[in-house]
């Protein structure tokens, strides 16, 4: 729905605990085995929070391929200012070298205020909401080393997700609008959303990627073209149910199942990263009418397992789609067998659970 290309620069906004860290962690977590080295800059972040990180990557061993560049809450100014150009740097050794580089910058609100300090230290004259002039040129400057280089260059590349923290939504803040003009792209994390617990709580209508289909598989673009309208369609339908009166139309109340199915879909539990292949799996089986069968708590149970079940009815269809990056008709024939089969095992499932609730 937004996607993400290697040597792009794209933002995560959103107000403080919405998952912002959470995101970053899930996407180092999911380059495992994927020749992709992983920096994660912490900027102004407390040792309690970074523990939590480490632990999580220690559990799932993603210090294979990620180092951690720390300036933490109780280092100096100077420091903090200087974490990220010295995670550029490191990065950029990898990328000149041939190698695919993520950094996540955690976050560049903690680095604007650790510049606006020094600023004022040193008597620059303030401007808007005392930042120094150059507060724009300080992340430009940084963003732009994000690249993905030719084959004269070693073919390398290096990805940027900064994070910025938003005081109530506010996307009209100085910093956060500096950034949105520089980024390629911008995930927008909805404090509501959040709290409803459609987690990664991503905010469609606010959210963009700037490059479009054009950095996704033929498979992936196939199967999600669609996907982004029938999603805001749904919420709206959510909407205008909430204030009618009156029961709700045969029709109504399908597009509403289709919807909540469709939403389970893009609800993913944090440190749980999805396979691409299985996602393609799941979309073409949705535009299919394969899932009509199904209802949200049999969509969630049916999420929860669908990739042990492909390993063990059918192991080599994911690398076949990794192999061919399309769908093409035997693909097509495994995917639909494979998703028929689980569903019916699914909805059999729940119905033997309802017998015996109700035979007690």
């Amino acid at each position: 729905m937004l996607p993400l290309g290697k040597g792009q620069r794209s933002l995560i906004l959103g107000d403080k605990m919405t998952g912002k860290t959470t995101v970053g962690t899930d996407i180092i977590m999911n380059q495992k085995g994927k020749d992709v080295i992983c920096i994660y800059c912490g900027i102004g972040k407390t040792k309690s929070a970074m523990g939590k990180v480490v632990d999580i990557f220690k559990e799932h061993g993603c210090f294979d391929y990620t180092i951690i560049v720390l300036a933490s809450a109780s280092s100096s100014p100077g420091l903090q200012y200087l974490a990220p150009y010295a995670a550029c740097s490191v990065g950029e050794y990898f990328m000149h070298r041939g190698q695919d580089v993520f950094v996540f910058f955690d976050d560049f609100t903690k680095h604007a205020w650790a510049y606006r300090e020094l600023s004022l230290l040193m008597e620059v004259p303030p401007g808007r909401d005392s930042y120094p002039g150059d507060i724009f040129f300080l992340h430009s400057r940084m963003i732009e080393r994000a690249a993905q280089l030719d084959k004269a260059h070693g073919r390398g590349s290096m990805t940027f997700i900064p994070v910025v923290e938003l005081l109530e939504g506010d996307l009209t803040a100085f910093v956060p609008t500096n950034l949105v003009s520089m980024t390629d792209g911008q995930l927008f994390l909805n404090a509501a959303l959040f709290n409803e617990g459609f987690r990664p709580a991503v905010d469609v209508g606010l959210s963009v990627s700037r490059v479009g289909s054009k950095v996704q598989w033929k498979a992936t673009k196939a199967v999600t073209k669609s996907l982004r309208m029938e999603f805001i369609q749904f919420k709206e339908l959510l909407r205008t149910s909430k204030l009618q009166a009156g029961g709700q139309s045969e029709e109504s109340r399908e597009a509403m199942r289709k919807g909540r199915v469709l939403q389970a879909m893009l609800t993913q539990p944090a440190g749980k990263p999805v396979r691409l292949e299985i996602e393609i799996m799941i979309f073409y089986a949705k535009d299919q009418q394969l899932l009509n069968k199904l209802e949200k708590e049999h969509a969630d149970e049916f999420l929860k397992g669908i990739e042990d079940y492909v390993r063990q009815n059918d192991p080599g269809l994911m690398d076949l789609i990794r192999a061919t990056k399309d769908l093409n008709d035997e693909i097509k024939r495994r995917i639909t067998k494979v998703v028929s089969d689980y569903v019916k095992v699914i909805v059999e499932k729940f119905k033997e659970d309802d017998e015996e609730a109700e035979a007690a």
